[in-house]
């Protein structure tokens, strides 16, 4: 009843003399500039353009009339289908034009300086052209009614003209306080202007006269659009708007809003700074206000029970006239121009013939404003937690949406459940006890169709869960219960006193009647409760029930068994335990807070990396469904050490020795220790290699060297190994000695020794008696002579080379029998020998005769 209200009052305000449905002939739609209109069937604005055409200019509002779009752009007129936006005539000629208007199938055009024009609007052919004597500024768009065109000029003063619609002759003139931005308003019999400072006049029709004039105490530049309505006249300035009785010209009260208002027969829009007004016309009281992304900037319009109004962002907005819900919201994806008039040509939206069209710069868009046929019978069911919502199929649709509301008439412009490919749908998570109002849409490939009839339904809740009872478990509780008779399932609510269950669930969306609580602190109290859910709606409680989890069983009786470096420990399992921890300390009750191992999943366990030096302890836990036990009895070990490398052998060598040993397990590599006396090793080792064996070279030939050797592990060094000692070789002494004897000596000779750099040579006069110093060293050749020898003497000889091994071991032993002075071994004399033994006596008879001579002539003897 109130939409029929609400339509007959719509109707009520539509001119005399309109046709059904009316088309959009002005600004603003229709010649009284009011913005109201009816779509002419069941309107469902669309979301997605019909079509979108780009003009060579921005465009001024558009007319719609005979299934035709006219657009004025640049001074271009165009004619355009209102199906497909193609061009059925155009782009024709317009002077400069600023604003058209329609009637009796001529499209009628005022330039910016006064020439009015008019075109056949089946053809677009020129008519008649008139040049508006008088003013040379124009940019009030004309108004074409009944015979006549209507329209205001500026320059020298103003002037309202009034042509005939035949033959352009000029049917009467009319002064005006200026004369520019207010497109002439038709009334009953009587048209009305406004300028600035509100001087507002209203003339006659048909004569001219002037009917009324409010008189303003200063004047200027500029005006605005009056609105007729309800045999009031709205008219406008930026000293303030006001409304007139339209037949007296009393003023009746005021309003505000920066763009033509919308005026229905009780309900007015009012545009001011980005937000939407609706105030009942009677009171002025404000009915609802709308900003939408609070860049409103259009003139609205309304048809049938809807406001349309766009934002400078390109946002389109349909708003029930009622409450100013939005009902439709589209973006263009462009800028739309603002709707007051003297930021440029005027603006506005045009609907007629089935299509919205919206001007947006150079842009027009033409929006469907009617869609499929809407489903019938619609009906709504209560359900727990929700509604089931039937109706009848729609003839060729596809899908359907369902819109909720909570008060009548009032479902928004998103839909609650989308895309029912039946004929009915379950609205869900709805209150109980609750009121609801669903409306059906029929969603299509030719687009959303309008508002199925309304239905209502209030949702009942879900039936509760009963007889709720507990079963303690090892940190956890199971919950049984009796099944609701319409729940979906089920949510656990636990609290920690009797009554004092969370009211955020432990537990949803349960499906059975019985669920299991864990990681509950074994011997706390807990509080449990169960509602039901259908829908997304919760029944109410269930009865409450107490429970004490019980604590997870500790293992028993561990047993450690020491490893090299570590251990391992066996336990008995407890009951229900799945995993184990095991904590270590190093002092008796000093186990870390922090496990060394987790997750052990049987009943041993080994742990490494262990000093040997060291006694550990031990405790184990349980975990038994999260719950962790207390603490088994402690026990404790000292692992094992290694006993390092076993089997250490030396192999002398010319100045090294190798170091051999076995493998020790876990080692990881080996370090060699060496020193010159029993124990004395040096703590640093000479070698450390990941192998079994190692030559230690750079030693000194004849000198015992010791060593041991150390196991490297991850868990440390091993024992040493038992320690060994060895000398290493000295390198081949020189061969082929020989002993040549002479008068007191004796001459050696000997083969070279490889690696040589000197010799020494020993001497004794025993075989193998040479004593330890040599009796000569340092020989750099291969033989030497050995004097000051006595005759007679068996002299024995060995010879050592010194190479950068060290010494070398002896060469053969070589021995001789030097003779006395003056004899030789036994063959004949040397004549070398006795010269030199002539030469010696010669020396010391001259020695005896100087000894013997007087001092004074010891010089001269020869």
């Amino acid at each position: 009843m109130r939409r029929l209200l609400a339509a007959l009052a719509l109707l009520a305000c539509i001119p005399i003399g309109w046709g059904t449905p009316p088309e959009a002939t002005a600004y603003q739609i229709t010649v009284d500039h009011a913005g109201v209109t009816t779509s002419g069937g069941t309107l469902a604005l669309q979301l997605t353009p019909r079509w979108t055409v780009t003009l060579p200019d921005a465009s001024s509002y558009p007319l719609i009339v005979g299934n035709r779009v006219y657009a004025l752009a640049g001074g271009l007129l165009y004619a355009l289908d209102v199906q497909t936006g193609a061009t059925l005539w155009g782009p024709t000629q317009a002077a400069s034009g600023i604003g058209t208007t329609y009637d009796a199938g001529k499209v009628f055009v005022v330039s910016n300086n006064g020439l009015l024009s008019s075109f056949d609007a089946a053809s677009g052919a020129p008519g008649w052209s008139v040049q508006l004597p008088g003013q040379y500024s124009f940019s009030s768009p004309p108004t074409a009614s009944n015979g006549a065109v209507y329209v205001g000029g500026a320059g020298s003063g103003g002037t309202l003209y009034a042509v005939n619609e035949t033959n352009g002759a000029v049917l009467w003139t009319a002064s005006v306080a200026n004369g520019d931005n207010s497109s002439p308003a038709i009334g009953p019999n009587a048209v009305y202007v406004s300028y600035a400072c509100l001087n507002t006049y209203s003339f006659n029709l048909t004569t001219g006269a002037q009917n009324w004039l409010n008189p303003a105490s200063c004047e200027g530049g500029g005006g605005d659009t009056p609105v007729y309505a309800n045999g009031r006249l709205y008219a406008r300035d930026i000293l303030g708007d006001d409304i007139f009785d339209a037949q007296t010209g009393t003023i009746l009260g005021s309003f505000l809003s920066s763009t033509p208002p919308v005026v229905g027969a009780n309900t007015a829009y009012y545009l001011n700074a980005g937000t939407l007004s609706a105030v009942n016309v009677a009171t002025s009281t404000v009915r609802w206000t709308f900003a939408g992304d609070g860049g409103l900037t259009s003139a609205p319009i309304a048809v049938d029970q809807t406001v349309i109004i766009g934002s400078s962002a390109g946002t389109l907005y349909g708003l029930d006239e009622l409450s100013g819900r939005v009902t439709w919201q589209v973006s263009t994806g462009l800028s739309l121009p603002s709707g007051v008039e003297y930021f440029g040509p005027a603006n506005a939206f045009a609907i007629a013939d089935g299509v919205l069209v919206v001007p947006a710069g150079k842009a027009l868009l033409a929006y469907p404003i009617f869609g499929p046929p809407a489903p019938t019978n619609v009906t709504a069911a209560s359900a727990p937690g929700g509604a089931v919502v039937s109706w009848t199929a729609a003839a060729g649709a596809s899908t359907y949406n369902v819109y909720v509301a909570t008060q009548p008439g009032a479902e928004p412009f998103t839909a609650a459940v989308t895309g029912v490919t039946g004929s009915s749908a379950l609205v869900p998570n709805l209150v109980p006890g609750t009121t609801y109002y669903f409306t059906v849409k029929t969603a299509g490939p030719s687009g959303i169709s309008a508002a199925s009839n309304e239905a209502s339904a209030v949702p009942i809740a879900p039936a509760p869960a009963s007889h709720l009872t507990a079963t303690a478990g090892v940190g956890s509780v199971t919950l049984s219960w009796a099944a609701s008779s319409n729940a979906t399932s089920y949510n656990v609510y636990l609290g920690a006193a009797a009554g004092g269950e969370s009211s955020t669930a432990t537990l949803t969306s349960i499906t059975t009647n019985t669920a299991t609580l864990s990681g509950l602190m074994p011997g706390s109290t807990y509080y449990l409760l169960v509602k039901a859910v259908a829908n997304g709606a919760t029944s109410v409680a269930s009865n409450e029930v107490v429970v004490i989890p019980a604590p997870a069983a500790a293992p028993t009786m561990p047993t450690a068994t020491p490893q090299i470096g570590g251990t391992t420990l066996t336990w008995v399992a407890a009951t229900g335990a799945t995993t184990y921890q095991l904590y270590v300390g190093t002092s008796a009750g000093g186990e870390a807070s922090t496990p060394a191992q987790t997750g052990i999943t049987t009943n041993t366990t080994t742990i490494s990396n262990l000093n040997a030096s060291s006694t550990y302890y031990f405790i184990v836990r349980s975990v038994v469904g999260g719950v962790t036990s207390g603490p088994s009895s402690e026990i404790s070990v000292k692992p094992l050490s290694d006993a390092g490398p076993q089997n250490l052998v030396l192999t002398p060598g010319v100045g090294q020795i190798v170091v051999s040993w076995n493998a020790s397990p876990g080692a990881t590599q080996y370090s060699v220790f060496m020193g010159t006396a029993a124990g004395g090793e040096a703590a640093t080792p000479v070698q450390t290699v990941p192998g079994l064996q190692v030559p230690v070279t750079g030693l000194s030939s004849g000198s015992k060297y010791y060593f041991y050797v150390q196991a490297q592990t991850p868990i440390g060094p091993s024992m040493p190994s038992v320690e060994s000692s060895a000398t290493p070789l000295s390198p081949p002494g020189p061969t082929n000695l020989s002993a040549t004897a002479g008068a007191n000596e004796v001459t050696l000779t000997w083969s070279a020794a490889a690696n040589a750099m000197t010799y020494d040579v020993y001497a004794g006069t025993s075989p193998g008696g040479e004593a330890a110093t040599p009796v000569q060293a340092a020989i750099s050749g291969l033989s030497t002579v050995i004097s000051g020898l006595t005759g007679g003497t068996q002299y024995y000889y060995t010879v050592r080379a010194e190479t950068p091994a060290g010494q070398s071991s002896a060469s053969n032993e070589a021995n001789a029998s030097p003779t006395a002075s003056g004899k030789s071994g036994g063959g004949a004399l040397d004549p070398f020998l006795l010269l030199a033994l002539g030469l010696l006596v010669l020396a010391r008879g001259v020695d005896r005769r100087l000894r013997a001579a007087p001092a004074e002539l010891r010089g001269t003897i020869p």
